[in-house]
């Protein structure tokens, strides 16, 4: 994570951060989103940013990258010293190679610029990096498939959140709630996998409207940072809608696991 925004949308709070090269490895982007990634390759090297983080934030991080994990890693600044650091590693190396968002490099490499990193490196990165571009606004998905007059209370959608197993979890994304089908049994395939994925997803977004939520950690350089949820336009909610509409049709386990029920009894929603 080199993005100073990025970290502050995170309340992350370095005590200090530097550039360094990060000898024998080199940055990969996996999954279907183009999520970074590290792999051991002897010859080759990186850059990046180390940042020194208060051991609680270290812990705060830890559960933000659900689907990470550290590893020590040996990198080298750019005074020639040497320092062992912690770098997050995707849990499953089985994800495919994918390309990166525009949006995604674009924050990458904004945060290489800010931190200072060799602008040899950055160039290369804005080079050789092919990217996915950016939708136009007239191309963003949403949920279409829902029931017409069927709404929801806020106090329902919160009754929902996935803390009682007897009822299911239910999310809203721009205002159409979608419901989670539940764990499977622990002796099927995908056991593992929605575990993990629960564990994650239930604290942050279940039963609650997630577009602001996502609009910070899937922060986007082309809007402003809104305050609040009233304070995002028509067209950022748009966008958050549409990458998490990509998220569950892209992967065809997740799409078998949600489906829309419904709408958000809110004025701001259409």
């Amino acid at each position: 994570m080199t993005n100073p925004i990025s970290l502050h949308l995170r309340q992350l709070t370095p005590v200090i951060s530097y550039p360094v090269i990060c000898p024998d490895y080199q940055l990969v982007f996996r999954d279907n989103n183009g999520m970074a990634d590290i792999d051991s390759c002897p010859g080759t090297e990186f850059d990046g940013v180390v940042h020194l983080l208060p051991q609680e934030q270290i812990i705060r991080l830890d559960q933000i990258e659900g689907f990470y994990h550290r590893i020590l890693v040996n990198v080298i600044d750019y005074q020639h010293q040497s320092h062992t650091v912690y770098v997050y590693k995707m849990n499953n190396t089985n994800e495919i190679s994918s390309l990166p968002s525009e949006r995604y490099l674009d924050i990458i490499v904004k945060g290489c610029e800010y931190h200072n990193v060799r602008p040899e490196y950055i160039d290369r990165l804005k080079r050789e990096q092919p990217v996915i571009k950016r939708k136009k606004p007239i191309e963003f998905k949403s949920f279409t498939d829902i029931t017409p007059n069927i709404f929801y209370s806020m106090e329902e959608l919160v009754r929902h959140d996935g803390s009682d197993q007897t009822r299911q979890l239910w999310t809203s994304v721009n205002g159409k709630i979608l419901e989670y089908a539940g764990l499977p049994a622990n002796d099927h395939p995908d056991y593992e996998l929605q575990k993990r994925f629960f564990a994650f997803f239930q604290p942050r977004y279940g039963g609650r409207e997630m577009v602001f939520a996502m609009a910070k950690v899937l922060y986007e350089p082309l809007y402003k940072l809104p305050l609040n949820d009233e304070d995002m336009s028509d067209e950022h909610r748009a966008m958050i809608e549409d990458n998490f509409f990509d998220w569950v049709v892209k992967d065809t386990v997740q799409t078998s696991y949600w489906k829309p029920i419904g709408r958000l009894l809110c004025s701001k929603y259409p």
